[in-house]
């Protein structure tokens, strides 16, 4: 065994005997490791000295998409959570977690929102790479010791999937309107973005346990999302809902419902297609007078298999 495997050994055991805290275990689990059941996944040694350091690990990562692994393509261990991915790496004081660069992986300049001055006082601007992180945004990035986590941001605020978001060099950061105050900046999986769309191995997202028997059946998660943040009355808007199980994958044959409320109380229900089997469904539909910069509320109520899942989006109306 190399001595540099054998240093990093001696000190996460010295680790987890000084501080047991920082390892959370249960009866079935041994020491320094976390079996999550809602993914399947088990998190172990530093990987979950990091995850647990976090100042809010669900938010942040997510649950485990994989177990540690030794990727060839970057000649490191790693492991996918549902938000990010963590690798081992090399440094000078010896080898360290860090969180990859999914950000810049992945990131294609899309539509930017209207630039804020970089000296407004509801804004930090990084001369590093030019960027400024503004309002909400900037809350949540001082908040989450964002420098670390999230990393320099490389892009100002833009319009994506109807949603205002902006990249950072590790994750890339959403404004959902629709979620309660104080929790409207949620990280987008790009985890389970990159995973799908670069690595593809879906053996790695098996389960650890070969006995491993989910606690339900099946569970199902929604999304909802607009292809125009604004658009003007009678121009045709397109919504998409995306259905996911527990483990992540696209749950097909899904119902969904879709409520349209309106500033002025309208209401209008839309049944969707099932959906396919990316786990999608989507609708097209012509938008109603308002007032324009008036805030509409999109409701999807989704059905399968007797379990139910919702989401919101939104748009403006606009001229």
């Amino acid at each position: 065994m190399p001595m540099r495997r054998i240093r990093t050994t001696i000190l996460l055991v010295l680790l987890f005997v000084i501080f047991p805290g920082l390892v959370t275990t249960g009866s079935a689990q041994a020491p320094g490791e976390q079996f999550f059941e809602q993914t399947g996944h088990l998190v172990s040694g530093s990987f979950l000295v990091y995850y647990q350091g976090l100042e809010d690990p669900l938010l942040l990562l997510g649950y485990p998409i994989t177990d540690r692994y030794f990727d060839p393509f970057t000649g490191r261990e790693v492991q996918y959570f549902q938000k990010g991915r963590l690798e081992l790496v090399d440094t000078p004081a010896g080898q360290a977690v860090r969180q990859a660069p999914l950000g810049e992986l992945l990131y294609d300049p899309g539509t930017a929102v209207q630039e804020v001055p970089a000296d407004s006082p509801a804004c930090r601007h990084f001369a590093e790479t030019g960027r400024s992180v503004c309002y909400s945004f900037w809350t949540f990035y001082q908040q989450y010791n964002g420098r670390e986590v999230l990393g320099l941001p490389i892009s100002n605020a833009e319009i994506r999937e109807g949603r205002y978001v902006q990249y950072f060099e590790n994750a890339r950061l959403e404004w959902r309107p629709e979620l309660p105050a104080g929790h409207r900046v949620v990280l987008t999986d790009l985890g389970r973005i990159y995973f799908d769309k670069v690595v593809g191995n879906q053996d790695l997202t098996r389960p650890s346990r070969p006995d491993y028997i989910p606690a339900a059946s099946v569970e199902i998660k929604a999304s909802a999302f607009v292809t125009q943040a604004l658009i003007a009355s009678g121009n045709m808007q397109t919504v998409q809902v995306i259905v996911q199980d527990q483990f992540l994958r696209p749950v097909a044959g899904a119902e969904t419902t879709l409520e349209i409320l309106y500033p002025d109380g309208t209401r209008e229900v839309l049944p969707l297609p099932a959906t396919d089997e990316r786990g999608i469904a989507e609708a097209s539909f012509p938008v109603g007078s308002g007032p324009v910069r008036e805030l509409v509320t999109l409701n999807a109520v989704v059905s399968y298999q007797g379990k139910e899942s919702s989401a919101q989006a939104w748009f403006r109306l606009w001229w």
